[in-house]
């Protein structure tokens, strides 16, 4: 009897582990069903708004091509009863959603990069006709950051002055996408009081930061562009360079007394950019300055390059064709191919005479060529 009751409790305890085995195959089977469920519910979903948004762009893209066209054929304005036409079709597109309203800004945006004239004044126009500053000011204010970055490039693109002081706090960002984001749109919004912010800008303005503001400087009339040897001596060695940099790119030959005291900056990339700048700017005033960095420039054959440069840019002296003559013998061959491209460039100079060294001859020969000049 006792092996019964055994056999009994034994084939109940192994139904029961049955039982849970089959409970939890089937609970993360029916978990699998409802995964595949979910997402292919939002493969779904994602199409149809996907498609409803192609849809719509293409509407879209028909009006404003419309306008554009438009804008293109009339030298002044667009003829108001047609843009207002357009106008109202864009609006019944669009009308009732942020999400429509922010496929016509991005819309509006990838146009406006390829277009000039009455055809982008045209654009900017929608923009503020349909309150569209609204939707990107938002963007502004959320949590992500690339949100906040693509509607600061929505504000400064479509010229929307007064969200510059909601920008600024950016330039003092931890998140170096948004700060440069906010360094570019600063530039292009506050063209009354061009770079202004850069007295207490603090970070690194990189390559990409210095070609999008340099593109936004020459869109400014000259007159109204700083000063910027103001930047000079800014305690941030990254505005000191750019400062330099835009000084000798807008020809800004006043700063020459300035660029004199950099010369012998103890920052050697200081001493560099300004060197460059004496060059591209030919100040034939700096020439014993320049002299003074003979020593230097012997042991920096990229500084050494510039030099030889700007002594063969400008006027030259018996001392200053004694010096290039000395770098035509430096080690680094960049060097004196540029001394001797230097020297050659004045045909008085008799640079054929025998007393020169075989490699000094040879680059003579190689520039004397007629196919190189």
């Amino acid at each position: 009897m006792n092996e019964a009751v055994s056999n009994l409790f034994g084939h109940e305890a192994l139904a029961t582990e049955t039982l849970i085995i089959l409970y939890i195959a089937f609970t993360f089977f029916a978990a699998g069903i409802g995964v595949v469920v979910i997402l292919f519910g939002s493969r779904l979903v994602k199409t149809y708004y996907e498609g409803r948004s192609q849809d719509l762009s293409r509407k879209l893209q028909g009006v404003l091509n419309s306008i554009i066209v438009n804008a293109a054929a009339n030298e002044n304005a667009v003829p108001d009863p047609a843009f207002q036409f357009h106008l109202q079709q864009i609006e019944l597109l669009v009308t009732g959603s942020d999400y429509r309203k922010q496929l016509l800004i991005n819309q509006l945006i990838r146009l406006k990069k390829n277009l000039t004239g009455a055809s982008a004044d045209s654009l900017r126009v929608i923009y503020q006709k349909l309150s569209l500053h609204k939707v990107s000011l938002k963007g502004l204010k959320t949590f992500r950051w690339f949100n906040k970055a693509r509607a600061m490039r929505e504000l400064s693109e479509m010229g929307v002055r007064q969200s510059a002081p909601l920008m600024a706090p950016y330039l003092r960002s931890r998140n170096s996408a948004l700060r440069e984001e906010a360094f570019i749109s600063m530039a292009n919004l506050t063209a009354d009081q061009p770079l202004e912010f850069l007295d207490d800008y603090k970070f690194a303005i990189t390559d990409w930061m210095q070609l999008n503001v340099y593109n936004v400087l020459q869109r400014t009339d000259t007159r109204d562009l700083p000063d910027f040897s103001r930047w000079f001596m800014h305690t941030n060695k990254s505005v000191r360079l750019f400062a330099i940099r835009m000084a000798a790119q807008f020809r800004q030959y006043q700063a020459a007394g300035s660029l004199r005291e950099l010369l012998s900056d103890p920052d050697p990339d200081v001493q560099y950019q300004s060197m460059k700048a004496v060059a591209d700017l030919e100040l034939d005033q700096l020439v014993d300055d320049v002299l003074k960095l003979k020593a230097i420039a012997w042991k920096n054959p990229e500084l050494a390059k510039i030099v030889v440069k700007y002594f063969g840019r400008v006027v030259l002296t018996p001392q200053t064709e004694n010096v290039l003559r000395e770098f035509m013998s430096h080690e680094d061959y960049a060097v004196r191919f540029e001394a001797t491209s230097s020297l050659l460039r004045n045909s008085s100079l008799g640079l054929s005479s025998g007393d020169l060294g075989e490699k000094s001859q040879r680059i003579i020969r190689h520039l004397s060529e007629p196919l190189l000049k």
